[in-house]
């Protein structure tokens, strides 16, 4: 479960740089407010965050069926984890 958790965190960093346009800034404040809110343990909203970054990352690149489809699988996701 640590692999995941770590794998999440990064893959949430990596996509924040991406969607940032590669400015650091966005980094730089996020990672420390993750650090200091104990963000490094696996809960299903850390499973949202990539998925909500990579559909802004659609639109971004105006892939509007795509992040319809990354935003309803991110859906049935937490769908199922408060279901059970």
């Amino acid at each position: 479960m640590v692999s995941l958790t770590w794998a999440t965190v990064i893959a949430t960093d990596i996509l924040l740089w991406l969607v940032s346009k590669k400015r650091v800034f966005a980094l730089l404040i996020y990672i420390p407010i993750q650090i200091y809110f104990e963000g490094n343990s696996l809960w299903p909203d850390l499973l949202l965050a990539p998925l909500f970054l990579l559909a802004l990352l659609a639109v971004q690149n105006k892939k509007f069926m795509l992040s319809g489809i990354i935003l309803g699988f991110s859906g049935d996701l937490m769908g199922a984890a408060l279901a059970g």
